[in-house]
């Protein structure tokens, strides 16, 4: 079963892969991992959900960059493996300090 959900460029996309575990669509994902008015553990969970499955192309392309910059220091330990963890803070680190923050 194909989801009809959009995705940034209006391509209708299959579900998200890393919502194999879980009935939400495409576009209620979206609006946790964007939507300001979304329960901070919801916005938690999708940001987790994003930077621990999704594949780099889909991170570098979805995550909301002023969003991962304020919710990094308080989600950085829930991401569980090494290596992605301190890829991420890197990335948090460089955009703090570059000032490539324009989400």
């Amino acid at each position: 079963m194909q989801n009809q959900s959009v995705i940034n460029k209006g391509t209708p996309a299959r579900k998200y892969p890393w919502l194999w575990d879980t009935d939400m669509g495409n576009a209620r994902f979206d609006e946790y991992l964007t939507q300001a008015e979304m329960s901070s553990y919801d916005a938690r969970w999708a940001m987790l959900r994003l930077i621990d499955y999704a594949p780099y192309r889909d991170l570098q392309r979805m995550l909301p960059i002023q969003r991962f910059l304020t919710m990094w220091p308080q989600i950085s330990t829930k991401i569980r493996p090494r290596e992605l963890r301190e890829g991420m803070d890197f990335v948090h680190q460089w955009i703090t300090q570059n000032g490539g923050a324009d989400d």
